[in-house]
């Protein structure tokens, strides 16, 4: 009879976190040699046929590199990193068979047919983990102290080039609130100009000499009108 699949909780911190992905703009990149240079050095260390970083949205899993032909998942409740996203220490999956967050996962079902996993999650924002590097075998293992620390330690490279991606991002960001900024205060200097040059040809001796002429030339009409009417009442 099948089990019942477990459904991948979410974090306690699943709304920052989802913000610091989003920060880190990084869903739909094009591959990058900095990170598949990472994987490819995963790959031959551990002596894995798989190897790859992902990130974890709040529907989705988004490879951005990856080291062996296997169709990883979309989804992130069919993933294995939505439970390595779960806490900041690695995951380790000796036999994905023996476990039952992983047994019925078609990728250990079929191919191709994954045992061991192991994930070291990445965090951008203290706390805050967006996605993991993986390792994953064929064969059931487990992993020496050695090879966590390595593990540990490619996991640090990673994060490395996450937070360039990130200062990076935050540049652009400044970048274009200068610029806005920048035309919002030619924008009010335009206006200012405008209404300092309006007011100093209010305050020019032509302009009061033409303001005088209007005011006599307004009195001598209102005197024309007002005279006859006047002559007219007295008759």
């Amino acid at each position: 009879m099948n089990q019942t699949v477990p459904a991948i909780p979410r974090p306690d911190n699943e709304s920052q976190r989802l913000v610091a992905l989003r920060r880190l703009g990084i869903i739909g990149t094009p591959p990058e040699e900095r990170f598949d240079r990472i994987v490819r050095l995963a790959t031959r260390l551990f002596r894995v046929p798989f190897s790859y970083i992902s990130f974890v949205d709040d529907q989705t899993q988004w490879i951005k590199s990856q080291e062996g032909a296997c169709e990883l998942p979309s989804s992130r409740e069919k993933s294995f990193c939505g439970h390595t996203i779960l806490t900041n220490q690695v995951l380790i999956v000796p036999d994905a068979r023996q476990d039952p967050r992983f047994s019925q996962n078609a990728m250990v079902e079929g191919e191709p047919y994954v045992r061991f996993y192991a994930g070291r999650p990445l965090e951008v924002e203290r706390g805050c983990c967006v996605g993991s590097l993986c390792i994953m075998d064929r064969e059931p293992r487990r992993l020496t102290e050695t090879e966590l620390e390595l593990l540990d330690q490619l996991g640090d490279l990673v994060e490395h080039e996450l937070r360039l991606v990130y200062t990076m991002h935050l540049q652009d960001q400044l970048l274009a609130s200068q610029e806005e900024l920048a035309a919002e205060k030619y924008k009010t200097e335009a206006m200012i100009r405008t209404v300092l040059s309006g007011a100093h040809r209010r305050r020019t001796p032509a302009a009061r000499v033409a303001r005088s002429r209007e005011m006599r030339t307004g009195r001598r009409s209102s005197s024309s009108r007002s005279g006859p009417a006047s002559a007219r009442r007295r008759g």
